[in-house]
């Protein structure tokens, strides 16, 4: 007698199977949404922004120097690069028009400082900076966007001198330029920059214009009332040539001037450390908040392996 064997196959889940398809679509999705909104971000097109005849007119008033652009670049950086990029591309993180192009670079200068007042969409209006910050970036801009050439950059020491008052505190930082023959002469108007580092990046104190006079020396007094490192007080200082025509060089030092800083653990109204002066219905509030998170994790826990025990049984029907 011939039998004949007959393979029998169990019919596919159509649950299972819609939600495997619902699940690839929605991480196809998460892995394609970045790639979608760089390309929508790269072809944005920014609607025309007429300008009165009378803005066009206005002429720069500050003569584009080298103190002039260093202070447009450090206003670029504070308040344009997010937007507009290192090199004023218009690729930041929010997208923005290009600064460079030969459309943005035909405006006259002040085109450009009526749309700084004015500002436009995401773009704010800077009508309470100074005009002469305005001016300045305006200068930085026409800089970035000139041709480049090969600049050989000097270079340079730094000299600190920490004075600490009964009063006040002082830093001086003097600057010597190195010359061809190893002899060092003072470097007059160069471009500091005094920080106090922080956790999530660096504080600047002392102001914008820090530039050297004819010895070279740079003054400022340090802000009495920055928290310290610690309880004790500690600040980690940084002074740097910020000079574009020399190489960057920086000097940090580790100071007692700041004001102790209380910690969690001395802390009487730290919660986590002692319950004697936490208010009841604060303890109330974080346990039943506490509580209610770890009942939500277990009910999610308990429904999924009930739908895990529902598939393995119709898997084995």
């Amino acid at each position: 007698m011939n039998i004949q064997k007959q393979e029998i196959r169990k019919p596919m889940n159509k649950n299972s199977k819609s939600t495997s398809v619902r699940g690839f679509r929605i991480l196809a999705i998460v892995l394609l949404l970045p790639a979608a909104l760089v390309l929508l971000a790269q072809n944005v097109e920014f609607p025309p922004w007429p300008v009165p005849d009378e803005a066009n007119e206005i002429e720069n008033p500050i003569a584009p120097d080298k103190i002039s652009i260093e202070e447009g670049m450090a206003f670029y950086n504070i308040n344009c690069k997010a937007c507009h990029g290192d090199r004023g591309e218009g690729d930041g993180v929010i997208p923005a028009a290009s600064l460079v192009s030969k459309q943005a670079l035909d405006q006259t200068d002040g085109a450009l400082f009526y749309k700084l007042l004015e500002g436009r969409g995401q773009m704010p209006s800077f009508r309470a900076v100074s005009e002469t910050e305005l001016w300045n970036v305006i200068n930085y801009i026409r800089d970035m966007a000139g041709p480049k050439k090969d600049i050989v950059r000097k270079n340079a020491t730094i000299k600190v001198v920490f004075n600490e008052t009964d009063t006040l505190n002082e830093i001086t930082a003097q600057v010597w330029e190195l010359q061809d023959d190893s002899t060092e002469i003072p470097a007059g108007e160069m471009k500091m920059g005094f920080y106090v580092k922080r956790y999530f990046g660096e504080l600047k104190i002392g102001g914008d214009r820090t530039y050297t006079n004819d010895q070279g020396k740079v003054t400022i007094t340090f802000p009495p009332d920055l928290p310290g490192e610690n309880e004790e007080g500690i600040l980690t200082v940084i002074i740097r040539l910020e000079d574009m025509e020399f190489n960057t060089l920086e000097v940090s030092e580790t100071l007692q001037w700041g004001t102790p800083k209380e910690t969690y653990w001395t802390d009487k109204r730290a919660l986590w450390k002692n319950n004697d002066y936490v208010p009841i219905w604060l303890l109330l509030s974080f346990g039943g908040i506490t509580g209610g998170v770890w009942l939500t994790i277990i009910i999610v826990m308990l429904q999924l392996k009930k739908i895990h025990d529902i598939n393995r049984k119709k898997k084995t029907a």
